[in-house]
């Protein structure tokens, strides 16, 4: 496979929506676009599937180490896999604590100039959340430890979890 003069980017959540058109659209630009998928039938055309599960750590660790094991340098990380419905700690684990485990893994093949993207959502905006939970995505001192503590409290859904998200950007 020829190295791609754009660069490498990994998207996750690159079978449908948001992520699959901004895989899609990377690909025709001449990036090498690696599609985060559960299933590898459904990355798109262009790209190179990787199979990831954004709601399980041992999934997220084990894309991590493949990469690594490719000496692979990143020049941009879009997490953008998302769930919008269902029980709290799902949601929170796959739009929250899944991009924290993902970045702070492949931080070693990030090259010097990457970007990291965190998608979110205008259901996340702070002025919709409670102020607890804006007291606490306020916070200047607040740490990626803490978010990883709080995604795992996982209060609130989905607008809750994309706040989160935009604090951690």
């Amino acid at each position: 496979m020829a190295t791609a003069k754009a660069g490498t980017a990994l998207i996750t959540g690159a079978s449908r929506g948001i992520g699959r058109e901004v895989a899609r659209t990377l690909a025709s630009e001449g990036w090498h676009v690696l599609a985060g998928v559960r299933d590898a039938k459904s990355a798109p055309a262009g790209t190179q599937a990787e199979v990831v599960d954004m709601a399980d750590p041992q999934s997220i660790q084990a894309l991590a180490e493949r990469l690594r094991g490719r000496n692979l340098r990143l020049d941009a990380l879009v997490n953008n896999a998302g769930v919008y419905n269902g029980p709290a700690r799902r949601v929170w684990d796959v739009n929250v604590l899944g991009p924290l485990l993902l970045t702070r893994a492949l931080v070693p093949l990030l090259a010097r100039n990457a970007r990291v993207v965190m998608v979110t959502s205008g259901l996340g905006l702070l002025s919709s959340q409670s102020q607890s939970l804006v007291k606490r995505l306020s916070d200047p001192n607040l740490s990626l430890s803490d978010m990883e503590r709080l995604a795992k409290e996982a209060p609130g859904g989905y607008g809750a979890s994309k706040a989160a998200d935009s604090a951690m950007a």
